[in-house]
């Protein structure tokens, strides 16, 4: 390569020894001529030799008659070849001329390209890059000729990225080939056409054509789709196979919309295929559609349908609007078409006093019944006043009156027909001569007479005094066997007297939530009046209860059925009570009715002195659930004082609207200059179209001036600018606007050199992102890490907010052809979340696209903060196909998919979009596929998926996920829970890849205890353990009732779920997370059912925060009974052969019981003991053995002999006494066999321990054991266990080097916390982390210490909890605590093995009565004029150390010392200083963070003035207590002992003296 700076240049010559080359330009370097550039670059070698340079590849492309919407100059093309490929070459840097635009209406482009052979050509590929989807391009075809060789390639097809994805690109073969058959298409339009463009495509079982632009019918001429046109195309396209729909539409780009489509046929192959239509297909409508065969439709008798519409003739009762039908018959009913197949001008129907005709063949319905006729509502006149209908069927006419006004609000109506005449035969003209009747064909009729009664009701008097009995329209007609057609006049019989019937009642069932505002519920009588179409209402209809009780209470449902008259379905209600004393909260109301179920949201006060003082409210209904709508108000700066009246607003849409809600805030929302924003829950009413907002005027400051309004949800985003007053002495003098004019966006600035455009996913950061840096890497060179802010376009705006797209400009020399990007940012505190979704590069002509669409956060992982990425496409990618089903609960926040495999792994996908490209909402029983591209990561090893519990719904039970890629197939079973409180992701391996075990169905029956306050709302939570394995910890949720009706005081719920067979049962661990409004249960039984085999637990517990969970054994399983033998079924008789011969043995057991174990023997029945012991060796188990507690000599057992001993099980069934039995040792003697257990250990009620052999330990050197030295010494092996420990860090990571210090009962192990098993980094910010340690068995673990090194100064590690599995025993331990330099050490108890404290219990229940006490208390009602004289004490009192004495841990935390003064009776600060002033010595000793061990404290008014220290809970210390102080002090622990008892002592003196 050789780069020349000249003026004017024409040809390069050098010279070398071995060679010379030689370089043509032909070209001006100049900045005002050619590429107004002062170099070239030459590359292109011409070798002197006499071979013949490359041949050019000559390419024509042809584009339709159809004007692209904008000019389109980034056509690409590749073309592949046997022997070689010609890269993606931008085409117009090659065109012949320069002189004409490219790709023009009807152009034939020619363009040359110089390239080496590559070959026959096999295929090309050609397009542009559409991000914007602004473009379209109609191509013909393409023709390329190398050398003597020409290829065709015919397109004749749309490419538009707006007609799905990669749709703006398409790769042909050359004509002919042989994988391409011919499509005979027909197409019929009917009464009106288009003239714009026409699109088809055609699926089937095997493949789908491209989109054929429908542009030259089979002889050659252009195609016009024009009124009662027949059209025939001759396609040719990849064969489908069986025809299974096909997709047709236009662009609406021509001036006439309106395409009413008749039929298609398709030929292929000898095979026929016709698509009946008869529909309209407009842009205002749908303009495209799928169609099914009618061969593969279900047969159906057809009709001809004669119907005659009468508009009215009164003023303006004409309409241009659509006008659709809907005909109901006793046999089928039509689907819903338009009426426009008239031979008039479709804009001449329906207009003042005009009667149209119509005619249309659809399916046989029967006997019609009824019909439902309306309009779409568009047009200039969306108003008609239709006045009669008459549909003939054959013989038979069937009559609608209507006299109906059809509206925006009343778009359609249903009606019913009269009875239908049959048409008149005709006459016999004078030319026919009747026949002559024989007697064979007279009929003999038969008559009769009928004596009828008619009884009318109560409400008919009114009308039956006054009605003429001649001229009466009431008829009555009756039918039997021997009904004859011939004789019309049988069809009536003798007028009966007019009635008119009353409207009949059916029954409707209304549901009424009450809000759990304090106070909410209401004591008065409530009303309600439905509301449905054509102006049909109920009455006033009083909702009572059978039992007259106050039924709308405080956060209560209440179902109550109702009669009243058919109204149809329900649109909107009004509701209104009569409590002028309480205040009523609805959260909403719901109908149920023919099917519907309405939900009328309402979230508002009726109260005379809160919103609109108005004891009624109108609700508007919707099917749909309900929508969360983010509202920002800004008040201008022209306001002076802050708006303190009620403020409104009411959202309005295509579906619905909303009904009147108000937004209140607990401060100053409405203050000058101030934005206030508000979250609100309401119907969902489709687009938006305006809002209404006002005040009430009920303020003392009424005068508002409103600058502007954003209304935001998931899926649109509205802002409407005010700039007025809201007043009644200002502008209008109105309290209410209403805003329908939506700002326009501001315009894009013009492009750069380097226009960077980044676009952020619709999701709000959980932080503003400001250090977002960019490296950009090229074949010439790069640009270094930028901070792309420095580069912004616009200072006005922030950068990276919710779907934002942020534009910079980089100025830089030229790079080359970008490679790749890195974007991202550093997040050392593990705060930030960005989902990237795109970044588009503008240089020159270039554009490169990067697709992301995938979440930037460390908390995901080290380095996830950052991301790199190759310009779109990139062949390294393929496509997964991904299937997530939910169960039976779902959430609204952001899922995040990350795949790993054995050679890469993905990025981080957001799944926001699904495969159709709707968005993603991961509902309760959903079922979503997902179409994502990443790089191969190879065999799939697992994946982590979950959410970042940012919406309002945090529980999500996820079922299973299916992922497909390049014929692989991975299933991953979860049914698991993923809550924000427990953990929002999960590592997950694929089914293929884990071991197979056997699966068993657990029938579970919880009962929650029938005393007071024994529910909860909390999660429940259960682990299995049997003798075969353990299930994992799973959720008690997969019950056919409602999760929030579990687990009620009194209740036994039942659950069904299927895991891996444990083997028989030994015991469950239950619990709760804490989390709710009440964290506190009271079990009471558990019963599991495994075949046919009951293990039931007895609980009786109250778990709360303290003690969250419990193990629990069950009793002897009991066998479900077998069928008694039938009389034909003979016992077998058992041969010597089944007999088994069961050995027996004498074991003699003796125990040690402990000093404090003395009390309770002495009154303990030996016949009664719960005490057990069962004896486990290499040959089995023996049953479960009482122990006497009286006898101290050996006792004797003759049982089973189980070989060597290898453990015992020493457990106590529930007592009635609740003796804990205090075991020092058992000695068990079999024969010559001596084995001994040092328990040590206290045996409660309804547990179990294990133990294994283990030398009895002497208390002291003089004490001798009666053991003799061939038993003290037995040959005890200490064995080595797995040890699982799992470490829950919060928010704050840690970098060090950490040890837990294990204590059991057989002595002490050191386990270095390094590798987790996951091999991530251990102690990052809100992880679990995982290790595994197989060392020594050190026996029942008695506590932990948690020694931290290597710490820095500013380094703080929050500790949460850690919980310790060592085979089938799970110990938990609550830390959470901060370690750090100063205090890097602490210990740890487990929290199942703490004691119920009295002083805790009685706080309960003292805390539980005052509550109840609380309850019965009400708030004075505030009367105008007089001062508000009520008190809320709340913020004058800190009751946080009453919590944490209530429900915290027993031991004091670590950095903390016990209390040994106020408790919470006097200001926090004074307590603490009280605390701090008399253990001030003893602080000192321990090191203080907040100030030097060497200052000396100086003493002022009595007061000794301390440097400021922290709270635990927020705020400084500035004054403390004085106190006498020792002046000495020890630093052995001996000495600080008496010290700290010195100082308590001084204290207890000190409070009596004052006393």
């Amino acid at each position: 390569m050789v780069v020349i700076y000249k003026e004017v240049i024409r040809r390069v010559g050098i010279e070398r020894k071995d060679k010379l080359s030689e370089y043509t330009a032909n070209k001006w370097l100049s900045l005002t001529k050619d590429d107004k550039k002062l170099y070239v670059e030459l590359n292109q070698e011409t070798p002197r030799a006499s071979s013949p340079s490359p041949a050019a590849y000559l390419v024509t492309v042809h584009t339709a008659w159809v004007q692209p919407p904008e000019p389109i100059k980034n056509i690409q093309l590749t073309i592949r070849g046997s022997d070689g490929s010609i890269d993606k070459v931008l085409l117009k840097d090659y065109a012949k001329s320069n002189e004409q635009q490219l790709f023009q209406k009807g152009s034939s482009d020619q363009f040359e390209i110089k390239h080496k052979d590559i070959g026959k050509i096999e295929n090309i590929t050609i397009g542009f890059d559409d991000n914007d989807q602004k473009s379209a391009w109609l191509l013909e075809s393409i023709d390329i000729q190398y050398e003597e060789t020409l290829y065709h390639f015919q397109a004749q097809c749309w490419l538009s990225s707006r007609l799905g994805q990669n749709f703006n690109w398409i790769t042909m073969k050359p004509d002919p080939s042989n994988d391409d058959i011919n499509y005979k298409v027909i197409i019929d339009t009917g009464v009106s056409g288009i003239n714009s463009n026409v699109i088809l495509c055609i699926y089937g079982d095997e493949n789908i054509t491209k989109n054929f632009a429908l542009k030259t019918t089979k002889d050659g001429t252009q195609a016009k789709f024009i009124k009662d046109s027949h059209l025939e195309f001759d396609l040719k396209a990849v064969d489908v196979g069986k025809i299974k729909k096909i997709n047709i539409g236009h662009d609406g780009k021509g001036n006439e919309q309106q395409w009413f489509l008749k039929f298609i046929k398709i030929e292929k192959q000898n095979e026929h295929y016709t698509f009946k239509v008869n529909q309209c297909l407009s842009a205002t409508q749908q303009n495209f559609m799928d169609l099914i065969p009618e061969e593969l439709l279900p047969k159906k008798d057809q009709a001809i349908y004669k119907i005659t519409v009468v508009t009215s003739s009164n003023d303006d009762s004409s309409t241009d609007s659509g006008v659709f039908m809907k005909i109901y018959g006793d046999k089928d009913q039509t689907k819903r078409f338009q009426l426009t197949t008239t031979t008039e001008n479709s804009e001449l129907l329906f207009k003042q006093g005009q009667t149209d005709e119509f005619e249309i063949e659809l399916n046989d319905v029967g006997d019609i019944n009824k019909m439902n006729i309306g309009h779409d509502g568009k047009g200039l006149r969306p108003m008609w006043h239709v006045e009669t209908v008459q549909i003939r069927k054959g013989s038979q006419i069937f009559k609608f009156n209507a006299d109906q006004v059809l509206d925006l609000s009343i778009q359609d109506i249903d009606l019913l027909p009269f009875v239908p005449e049959k048409s008149p035969s005709p006459k016999p003209t004078k030319s026919e001569t009747s026949r002559s009747t024989s007697s064979e064909d007279k009929v003999n009729v038969k008559e009769t007479i009928y004596k009828v009664s008619v009884q009318y009701g109560s409400l008919q008097q009114n009308f039956n005094d006054d009605d003429d009995d001649d001229n009466t329209s009431l008829y009555l007609v009756i039918v039997g066997v021997n009904e004859s057609e011939s004789d019309p006049s049988s069809e009536r019989i003798q007028p009966i007297t007019p009635i008119k019937s009353a409207n009949p009642k059916i029954e409707y069932i209304i549901t009424i939530k009450t809000g759990n505002n304090r106070n909410s519920g209401t004591n008065g009588p409530v009303y309600i009046k439905i509301f449905g179409r054509d102006n049909k209402e109920t009455d006033d209809i009083l909702l009572t209860s059978a039992s007259n009780e106050k039924i709308f209470q405080q956060d209560s449902i209440k179902k109550i059925p109702i009669q009243a008259i058919d109204i149809g379905k329900p649109q909107r209600i009004i509701i209104r009570h009569e409590d002028k004393t309480n205040g009523w909260f609805i959260d909403y109301v719901e109908i149920s009715v023919h099917n519907f179920l309405i939900r009328f949201v309402a979230n508002r006060w009726l109260d005379e002195t809160k919103y609109d003082r108005k004891l009624s409210a109108e609700l508007f209904g919707s099917e749909q659930p309900a929508t969360s709508y983010d509202i920002e108000v800004q008040t201008g700066s022209e306001q002076i004082e802050p708006l303190d009246s009620p403020v409104y607003m009411q959202i309005f849409g295509t579906i619905t609207n909303t009904p009147k809600f108000f937004l209140e805030s607990k401060n100053a929302s409405f203050t000058k200059d101030s934005k206030a924003k508000f979250t609100v829950s309401s119907n969902n009413v489709g687009d938006i179209q305006k809002i209404i907002i006002g005040h009430e005027g009920l303020g003392t400051v009424n005068d508002w001036y409103l600058k502007n309004v954003k209304v935001q949800t998931d899926t649109q985003q509205h802002e409407y600018t005010a700039n007025k007053w809201l007043s009644l002495t200002k502008d209008d003098k109105k309290l209410y606007v209403e805003l329908n004019q939506e700002t326009p966006r501001a315009s894009s600035p013009s492009p750069a050199p380097y226009l960077i455009t980044v676009h952020t996913a619709w999701v709000q950061p959980a932080e503003p992102i400001k250090n977002i840096q960019l490296t950009i890497r090229g074949s010439d060179g790069s640009i270094d890490k930028v901070l792309l802010k420095d580069y912004a376009k616009s200072n006005e705006q922030q950068v990276f907010q919710n779907g934002s797209s942020d534009q910079f400009e980089i100025k830089h020399k030229d790079i080359g052809k970008i490679e790749n990007i890195t974007i991202g940012f550093d997040d050392n505190d593990q705060k930030a979340a960005w989902l990237l979704e795109s970044v588009d590069i503008q240089y020159e002509e270039a554009l490169y696209h990067f697709q992301a669409q995938c979440w930037l956060s460390s908390r995901l992982g080290q380095n996830f903060s950052w991301i790199t990425m190759k310009p779109d496409p990139s062949n390294d990618d393929i496509h997964y196909k991904v299937i997530i089903d939910t169960g039976e609960s779902g959430i609204n926040s952001n899922v995040i998919l990350c795949i790993y495999g054995d050679e890469n792994i993905t990025k981080n996908f957001a799944l926001k979009t699904i495969k159709d490209g709707t968005q993603a909402k991961f509902i309760k029983n959903s079922h979503l596929e997902f179409d994502l591209k990443g790089v191969d990561v190879g065999k799939i090893k697992k994946i982590n998926i979950g959410h970042d519990g940012k919406g309002n719904e945090q529980q999500w039970f996820l079922k299973f996920i299916k992922i497909e890629k390049q014929n692989e197939h991975y299933t991953f079973k979860v049914n698991q829970c993923l809550s924000e409180t427990q953990q929002n992701f999960v590592n997950l391996i694929p089914e293929e890849l884990l071991p197979k075990k056997d699966q068993a169905i657990y029938r579970i029956t919880v009962v929650t205890s029938s005393n007071d306050d024994s529910s909860t709302d909390s999660g429940v939570f259960m682990k299995i353990y049997g003798d075969k394995d353990q299930t994992k910890r799973f959720q008690l949720t997969t019950t056919k009732e409602n999760s929030e009706l579990l687990f009620k005081q009194g209740q036994t719920d039942e659950f069904e779920i299927e895991l891996n067979d444990v083997g028989d049962i030994n015991k469950i661990n239950i619990g709760h997370d804490g989390k709710g409004l009440r964290p506190m249960w009271h079990v009471e039984t558990v019963q599991i059912q495994k075949g046919s085999q009951v293990f039931k637990f007895h609980a009786d517990q109250v778990l709360d925060l303290s003690i969250q969970d419990m193990d629990l054994l069950p009793f002897v399983p009991e066998k479900s009974p077998s069928p008694k033998p039938t009389k034909s079924e003979t016992p077998r008789s058992t041969s010597s052969e089944d007999k088994v011969n069961v050995k027996e043995t004498i074991y003699k057991v003796s125990v040690q019981y402990g000093s404090l174990q003395q009390n309770f023997n002495d009154d303990d029945d030996d016949d009664n003991t719960s005490l057990y012991l069962v004896i486990v060796g290499v040959n089995g188990k023996t049953k479960r053995i009482p122990l006497p507690v009286n006898k101290k000599d050996e006792i004797e057992f003759n049982t089973t002999d189980v070989g060597k001993i290898s453990k015992i099980l020493l457990g106590q069934d529930k007592n009635e006494h609740g003796i804990v039995y205090h075991v020092d040792n058992i000695i068990i003697k079999q024969e010559n066999e001596i084995t001994t257990f040092n328990i040590e250990d206290a045996i409660k009620q309804n547990t179990e321990l294990e133990f294994t052999p283990s030398p009895i330990r002497q208390p002291s050197i003089t004490r001798r054991s009666s053991i003799s030295s061939e038993t003290s010494t037995s040959d005890v092996k200490i064995k080595d266990v797995d040890y699982t420990i799992k470490v829950v860090t919060g928010d704050k990571a840690f970098n060090g080097i950490v040890n837990i210090k294990i204590r059991g009962v057989n002595g002490i192990i050191t386990i270095p916390l390094s590798d987790t098993n996951s091999g991530a980094k251990p102690f990052q910010a809100k992880s679990s982390d995982e290790f595994t340690n197989r060392t020594t068995d050190v026996g029942k673990i008695k506590r932990i210490t948690i020694e931290c090194h290597d710490i820095e100064k500013r380094n703080t590690w929050h500790l949460k909890r850690i919980q310790i599995l060592k085979g089938n025993q799970v110990y938990n331990f609550l830390a959470n605590v901060r370690l750090d330099s100063k205090e890097p050490k602490i210990v740890l108890h487990p929290i199942d093995q703490r004691k119920e404290d009295y002083v805790q219990s009685e706080l309960r229940r003292l805390r539980t009565n005052l509550r109840n006490e609380s309850l019965k208390m009400h708030q004075p009602k505030h009367k105008a004029h007089e001062p508000f004289v009520y008190n809320n004490l709340s913020p004058y009192f800190d009751t946080s150390t009453v919590e944490r004495a209530i429900y915290g841990p027993i031991e004091p935390p670590s950095g903390y010392y016990t209390r040994i003064t106020a408790l919470s009776i006097v200001e926090p600060w004074e307590a603490y200083g009280m605390d701090y002033g008399v253990n001030y010595e003893l602080l000192r000793s321990r090191g203080n963070r907040s100030q030097s061990a060497k200052r000396s404290a100086s003493t002022q008014n009595g007061l000794m003035i301390l440097p400021p220290l922290s709270l635990p809970y927020g705020g400084q210390i500035t004054y403390v207590n004085s106190g006498k102080v020792p002046s000495s002090r020890s630093t052995s622990s001996k000495t600080k002992h008496k010290s700290s008892l010195k100082h308590t002592g001084e204290q207890k003196q000190t409070t009596t003296t004052n006393a």
